[in-house]
């Protein structure tokens, strides 16, 4: 019987190591020469934001910003024109007094050189923020995790954590008393979202001010954060899915997404 184990053993290595094959990397030639879109409208009254940039044609090499492009936000009644910050090349910015409306449909238009670029999005509800799910680590340090809440519609939810004037800390850089992680919750069942690779859990202390945001997703932004994700921070497990591209929502062969999300956001100081 040991034997028959030991032999089973040696089966199951020798499939392990079959299932590993070099990569050798084939990038299209039109890599580094596309648009990369990352916008978004919310139900907040803020300046929003979308970032232009050309896509990188190899792994190690940075974005290039997009400059001189004429970009335009409209709800199909109302629209508004993006100016270029003078700060950051490739970001464009509505004007500061903006506010999406739930329910309604927007359009996302681009301009760079005579070639067009489009995005439409609608803005679907949000529900209301859980309780937050705080638990003491049980260490001697008396510090504290917060666990994010699963939500009950498809949800991208974001945590700002500072402990900068908690006394003990308000010495330290801000690298070392501020954090910021994002959760989501999506309609997916996708093996390498649950058994994905362990998250670095955030340790805070009693005094910490704690933002919470949740975004509502429509189906398509819900999609395109499941095919990101599984391409990111999903993988490194046993079920990782095959490499593929990113579908977004800009027309004229352009990649990324433009979105469009209400809002719902609390604070507290624990």
């Amino acid at each position: 019987m040991m034997r028959t184990k030991f032999s089973y053993l040696i089966i199951f290595l020798l499939v392990l190591g079959s299932c590993e094959e070099p990569v050798n990397w084939v990038f299209p030639t039109d890599s580094g020469t596309r648009l990369a879109v990352d916008g978004m409208i919310t139900n907040e009254y803020k300046a929003h934001r979308v970032i232009l940039t050309w896509s990188a044609g190899t792994p190690n090499e940075d974005f290039k910003p997009v400059s001189g492009a004429l970009v335009g936000i409209t709800d199909f009644s109302t629209t508004w024109i993006l100016h270029e910050s003078a700060e950051t090349p490739g970001l464009y910015l509505t004007p500061s007094n903006i506010q999406g409306v739930n329910n309604k449909r927007y359009l996302l238009y681009i301009n760079i050189n005579g070639h067009e670029y489009t995005a439409d999005a609608s803005m679907v509800p949000v529900t209301p923020l859980n309780p937050p799910d705080i638990r003491p680590t049980g260490d001697e340090d008396s510090l504290f995790i917060l666990v994010p809440a699963e939500s009950d519609i498809p949800a991208m939810k974001e945590y700002y954590l500072d402990w900068s004037a908690v006394p003990g800390y308000d010495t330290l850089p801000p690298e070392k008393t501020h954090a910021f992680f994002r959760h989501y919750t999506l309609q997916n069942i996708d093996a390498n979202a649950l058994f994905k690779p362990g998250e670095e859990q955030v340790r805070f202390p009693r005094g910490t001010k704690i933002i919470r945001k949740k975004y509502s997703l429509e189906p398509g932004y819900q999609e395109y954060l499941r095919t990101l994700l599984s391409e990111t921070a999903w993988r490194g497990s046993i079920f990782d899915v095959q490499p593929g591209n990113v579908a977004g929502n800009l027309n004229g062969g352009a990649l990324g997404y433009f979105a469009a999300c209400t809002v719902t956001a609390d604070s507290l100081v624990w």
